[in-house]
């Protein structure tokens, strides 16, 4: 996928879309929907057996071009603030929306993961690689289905990672308006606050495993533990795991190792000015990985405060995003 070969797989195989419930209220169609991921079709084995169904939820005002996907922050595990906090005002601008249900979360949920705990690192990959596969589905279903041709995703904190990744995988231009997330996890995973929340005693031991090394020796074309032993040689106080794990985040979360988005004119960053969450400093902006795409950022507050201050501005870029995209095709 990192190669952009997401719709190439999909045709391979299209998933069959189910309907479970539809209603209509203020001329408004209200959907709720299920497929197989495609990437429990193609991949079953990296994916949990519980993530395999992907649940949706759309709200399709009639008579509408438009429509945007939201997906679901850290800790989402329903439809609900997605659709409090986007969902009625997009309504009134007559901007249809799409809740996804995440991997790993609520329906789709492991019986051995604890809430929002990711028990494997590898699972936030995983969890990337579904959305982006299926947010490509998604998306030729509602231009196919319900003749939306002009479309967005976005998305705030993990969220807005996942609909950068998405993004880099569909073909045509889209609206692309990602929150509070950057162009790279690595060093918020290995430095920010959340990386007090990763049991670092547990990947010690695991790097220390010869099993796990001759694991990783297999995975072709990469060079991971060459990197690390160069880094350490120059740099002896750096902590091992912590620098492994800051080389794997990058391998895999650095959108730059995704393709280019099609039209990044159509793409608006927001992103709070004291971010301890999702560190920024010193990794690649997105004006440098997406010549065109413009950042917004809020002033004098963090990652919560921007959250739960700011979804109003959230909606304004969607809304100029897709908007302007109407008006360029």
């Amino acid at each position: 996928m990192s190669k952009g070969l997401c719709t190439d797989l999909i045709n391979q195989d299209i998933p069959k879309m189910i309907i479970t419930k539809e209603s209509t209220t203020n001329n408004v169609i209200e959907i709720d929907g299920e497929f197989e991921s495609p990437l429990a079709k193609h991949m079953p084995e990296i994916l949990p057996k519980e993530a395999h169904k992907s649940y949706w939820k759309g709200f399709f005002p009639k008579n509408s071009r438009k429509v945007v996907i939201h997906l679901a922050s850290t800790g989402d595990h329903s439809y609900f603030r997605r659709k409090v906090g986007f969902v009625n005002d997009l309504l009134d601008k007559n901007i249809a929306s799409i809740l996804v249900e995440n991997p790993f979360y609520g329906r789709r949920k492991p019986k051995n993961q604890f809430r929002s705990s990711l028990l494997n690192v590898t699972d936030l990959f995983v969890l990337g690689a579904a959305l982006m596969t299926e947010c490509n589905y998604l998306l030729m279903y509602a231009k196919k289905e319900c003749s939306f041709d002009v479309q967005g995703i976005s998305g705030v904190s993990m969220g807005g990672f996942t609909a950068s990744l998405a993004a880099s995988n569909i073909r045509y231009p889209i609206s692309l308006v990602p929150c509070l997330s950057w162009t790279c996890a690595s060093k918020s995973y290995t430095q920010g606050v959340i990386s007090e929340a990763i049991k670092w005693d547990v990947l010690k031991k695991e790097l220390e495993s010869k099993q796990f090394r001759k694991g990783i020796e297999l995975i072709p074309n990469q060079n991971w533990f060459e990197e690390l032993e160069e880094k350490l040689k120059k740099n002896p106080n750096l902590d091992r795991t912590r620098e492994f794990m800051n080389i794997f985040m990058r391998e895999f979360t650095y959108l730059g190792n995704y393709p280019p988005i099609v039209e990044p004119k159509f793409c608006s960053v927001i992103v709070p000015q004291l971010d301890s969450y999702v560190l920024r400093e010193n990794l690649p902006t997105f004006e440098e990985i997406w010549p065109g795409s413009k950042v917004i950022i809020l002033p004098e507050c963090g990652h919560v405060e921007a959250y739960l201050a700011n979804h109003n501005v959230f909606r304004k870029y969607i809304e100029e995003n897709l908007n302007n995209l109407e008006k360029s095709l």
